[in-house]
């Protein structure tokens, strides 16, 4: 009965004081992982992997009224592995970034699958990684944006091929928002801005 008098009493001086609406900043990583086993003979498509401004921020959870104030790719990766039971002499790789506007911007364009090809492509993807950011940054920030990026593989062969693709992309999400806190425990957080 005393704590419960106690805590009453608390309530009461808590709320006295009242509460004001205040921003808050906070950091996420959307992170998509999947590998692909392939089997295929000639010409395989993989994919496409789709990145839309929903499925990132439903996948980290950000609150409903986050405004999203930065991105940052935090690496993007594709790892070939030929399984030994391959029959194919020559596999060649290529991957495609269609940006929302339709325009296609090659990753990597019928790389070799070899020892090289594996520091090759990932250079290919580093030289582009400022115009996808640029892009998926464009897609977050903007509330209404019902736009997508898509990443587009292809796998050629000249024979039965049996490969594994992993592909990982991790993206940094910088987000503001609000929330209502007591008066009492001080200024924390900065005066909310946000509609």
């Amino acid at each position: 009965m005393k704590k419960t008098i106690i805590t009453i009493i608390l309530l009461v001086f808590i709320l006295n004081f009242g509460c004001e609406m205040r921003k808050f900043r906070s950091v996420v990583t959307w992170k998509f992982e999947r590998s692909y086993p392939l089997v295929f003979e000639n010409t395989t498509d993989i994919g496409p992997v789709v990145i839309t401004r929903r499925t990132v921020l439903n996948t980290v959870g950000l609150p409903d009224d986050a405004r999203v104030t930065r991105v940052a790719v935090e690496g993007i990766t594709a790892k070939v592995t030929e399984e030994p039971t391959s029959a194919a002499n020559s596999i060649m790789l290529t991957g495609l970034l269609t940006l929302p506007n339709g325009s296609v911007l090659p990753l990597y364009r019928n790389v070799p699958l070899n020892f090289a090809s594996l520091t090759i492509i990932n250079q290919l993807i580093e030289s582009n990684i400022k115009k996808f950011t640029d892009e998926v940054e464009k897609i977050l920030k903007n509330e209404d944006d019902m736009r997508r990026l898509e990443i587009d593989m292809q796998a050629t062969a000249d024979g039965t091929a049996r490969i594994t693709l992993a592909v990982n992309i991790h993206v940094g999400i910088e987000y503001e928002y609000c929330r209502e806190v007591p008066t009492l425990f001080g200024p924390e957080g900065e005066e909310c801005d946000l509609d």
